[in-house]
């Protein structure tokens, strides 16, 4: 069975309710201080993202530096340096080019305006002669009830950003703080977690480390791969719209890639702007550029996806699209971007103790073990 409580001592106990009270309070004291630890709970992200990195890299090291601390700081600076570059080269090289073109769109925006109002005056057109009055009062009713929502997260939004710079102060600092503490995180990583491990009650210690083990194996693996498969997406979706002389090629691609984080229907968001851009150069190149990302999504399916994300999530398409209305329900745009490895996670943590608690004993290993199997034999559709 999976929590022989029945077993359990008085020490274990004992123990037991020590672990549970010291938990209560430190997550009561970083909900206390939630504001303030942003910027550690971004840098403790990061550490997350890298600490395979620097893992890697210290195991490749001279064989007499890798098991020394040299070795461990030699490999965190690496990484430091390395991540430093790209960050510096994206500031230098790309952000300014998406600001001009941002800035380019803004100063074109009365023109596009303007023509964006004709088209809608077209559809209201057609809206108010084709549809039947009973058809067009509920479509009414759905659309003031969901522009009230937008208007309520504003306001929420407004009130929210408020209190961020009350409280800019303590965060400024630990921005500052953050690199270090992101170095003495990777430093310490291994000693933190066999602290943790030492914690955990023996008689469940298996289990929870195995929990721990399906959580990074499909949390891991899918926040790591969805970054990559941006990136390449937004490159390869700036290059194909410059070819086909789409006006803000850049701009449009960066933003192609930053939704391209939200799974399924990020890349279709991304071309309704691209669309209406290329209308107005011509009609027919929409179409093109429609095309052109449709073209590079499926690029993107079939090539880069299965050899960069393999089965961590297996969630069909039309279970990502309910969940997208979850989790936008939930937390917003955060909800968009966290909802499907999420219940994937979940997913895979409740099957794991459905196994553990089945009549028939099965051990954490080979329970972990069908699990990861199971992952790897389906395909995600």
């Amino acid at each position: 069975m999976l929590f022989p409580f029945s077993s359990w001592t008085p020490r274990h106990w004992a123990r037991a309710a020590l672990v549970t009270a010291a938990l209560i309070t430190i997550l009561w004291v970083l909900y206390a201080a939630r504001v303030a630890l942003t910027p550690f709970l971004l840098g403790l992200f990061m550490a997350y993202l890298v600490l395979p990195a620097v893992d890697w890299l210290q195991a490749h090291l001279p064989p007499f530096l890798r098991h020394t601390k040299a070795g461990r700081v030699l490999a965190i600076v690496f990484i430091y340096i390395a991540g430093l570059s790209l960050i510096a080269a994206f500031f230098a090289l790309l952000v300014p080019a998406i600001i001009a073109q941002a800035e380019q769109l803004i100063a074109n925006w009365d023109q596009i305006a303007i023509e964006i109002q004709g088209q809608f005056a077209a559809v209201r057109d057609w809206y108010l002669t084709s549809l039947p009055p009973q058809l067009r009062a509920s479509l009414d009713a759905q659309v003031q009830q969901i522009v009230g929502s937008i208007l309520v997260g504003a306001q929420q939004g407004i009130v929210g950003g408020l209190v961020v710079v009350t409280n800019a102060i303590s965060i400024t600092l630990g921005y500052l703080a953050v690199p270090v503490w992101v170095f003495l995180i990777l430093y310490d990583a291994r000693p933190f977690q066999r602290a943790l491990i030492n914690v955990i009650p023996e008689v469940m210690r298996s289990d929870i480390l195995n929990l721990g083990r399906i959580a990074n194996d499909v949390a891991g693996a899918y926040v790591r791969s969805q970054i990559v498969i941006a990136a390449v997406l937004g490159g390869s979706t700036t290059i194909a719209l410059a070819l086909l002389g789409v006006n803000f090629a850049l701009l449009l691609g960066f933003l192609a890639g930053i939704l391209d984080l939200i799974p399924t229907l990020g890349p279709f968001l991304a071309a309704i702007p691209t669309m209406i851009i290329a209308s107005f150069q011509r009609p027919i190149l929409a179409l093109w550029a429609f095309l052109a990302i449709f073209g590079v999504v499926q690029l993107e399916s079939v090539i880069i996806v299965p050899r960069i994300v393999g089965g961590s999530v297996r969630v069909r398409t039309a279970v990502i699209i309910l969940l997208l209305v979850i989790g936008s329900a939930l937390w917003g745009l955060l909800g968009l971007v966290i909802i499907v490895p999420l219940a994937a996670m979940l997913r895979d943590m409740v099957h794991y103790l459905y196994i553990r608690t089945a009549p028939a004993s099965v051990s954490p290993d080979a329970a972990l073990q069908h699990i990861r199997n199971q992952r790897h034999a389906k395909p995600a559709d």
